[in-house]
């Protein structure tokens, strides 16, 4: 006998998980589009220099695309936060990615024919429309080519998906155990890095042909995926103890509760500290150094008060709202089953009553 599968419970579980990121991140991103825009308001009539980023005239139009998380569906022009457009990505991936988890419970083939045909659709999408439009991985390329290759979801969802399917594998396939021989060992930790360096280097003299750069755009991000994906298979399986230590040093979890602050206000920390200086900025390496140091200096600096006073209430006052919603779920829940527990005993004695009257 098939089991019924309960459709309503698993879009409600689909919309609960997002509606539990969309207020984890939402907060703090609006407080940080207000501030973007009051700074540039300020620096546009204040400083003697401009900024090729217009957030004041931008994000008071375009500030509701950021919050559907879908800005970088449209052209760089008119994004308001430049920067933003990683994070919308990686809630439209989240979406799909939850999605396929969800529907995995119910087909598990299915979801994972999805997956793998998902993964194949980005690396065909970006291959083609590489080819397409005769791009050349350079800097000066990437940065005339951002609307056409390098913000959109189906054009990067391809590492996101290996991501899942290597904790799938590591988690209920191999259960954080895979025993390996030495020299296997030794072998992955040779051809995963020198996949990686590949990635990397394979494009430094940048005279390559169409032919292979749509190759390469197309496979790379897949690519290093994998390559990430073994080291994390290691780490969590045991073959990699020094690694897996270093990598888990508490001293990084401070750190690492304030990345997502950090994030958000890394670009208009070197934008304000562009736009207060009374001189422009000369790209000399000593110069460089100083200012790649005072910037993350500060951006740490403002991103741990920032996570204080805007991310870590939002992040608790969500908590208990959806422990409470959860609760009164629960309880309805029980109350439900006690009904009817009550009256399946109610329709027992009846039963009963009228069995021994008959007799």
């Amino acid at each position: 006998m098939k089991k019924k599968i309960n459709c309503i419970g698993k879009i409600n579980e689909f919309f609960q998980m997002y509606i539990n990121r969309y207020l984890r991140l939402t907060p703090p991103y609006i407080v940080l589009i207000i501030f973007a825009d009051c700074i540039h308001t300020y620096y546009k009539y204040s400083s003697s220099l401009t900024s090729f980023e217009k957030q004041d005239q931008l994000c008071e139009k375009y500030w509701w695309r950021n919050l559907l998380y879908i800005n970088n569906l449209y052209p760089r022009s008119e994004m308001c936060l430049s920067w933003s457009w990683y994070l919308s990505l990686d809630t439209q991936a989240f979406m799909v990615a939850i999605a396929l988890l969800i529907l995995s419970t119910v087909v598990f083939k299915i979801a994972a024919a999805f997956t793998i045909l998902l993964v194949l659709v980005n690396i065909v999408a970006v291959s083609m429309k590489t080819y397409s439009i005769g791009y050349i991985p350079t800097m000066d390329e990437q940065f005339a080519q951002l609307d056409a290759i390098y913000d959109l979801p189906w054009h990067r969802i391809g590492p996101y998906l290996i991501g899942v399917i290597t904790a799938y594998f590591l988690k209920v396939r191999l259960q954080n155990k895979l025993s390996l021989q030495r020299s296997t060992r030794i072998f992955l930790w040779i051809i995963f890095p020198l996949l990686n360096l590949w990635i990397i280097f394979t494009i430094y003299t940048r005279q390559i042909s169409i032919e292979y750069s749509a190759f390469y755009m197309g496979t790379s991000r897949v690519l290093w995926g994998i390559g990430i994906s073994w080291i994390l298979i290691a780490c969590c399986t045991g073959n990699a103890p020094l690694l897996n230590k270093f990598l888990s040093f508490k001293g990084f979890i401070p750190l690492s509760r304030m990345t997502y602050c950090a994030y958000l206000l890394n670009p208009l920390t070197a934008q304000m500290m562009f736009l207060g200086s009374e001189t422009g900025f000369t790209a000399v390496k000593a110069s460089m150094a100083l200012s790649i140091c005072a910037v993350s200096l500060n951006t740490f600096y403002m991103s741990y008060l920032y996570c204080l006073m805007f991310e870590c209430p939002f992040v608790r006052l969500t908590k208990m709202a959806l422990a409470k919603v959860m609760g009164k779920r629960s309880g309805t829940q029980s109350n439900r089953t006690d009904d009817q527990t009550q009256k399946n005993i109610g329709d027992k004695t009846n039963n009963n009553i009228t069995t021994n009257e008959n007799s």
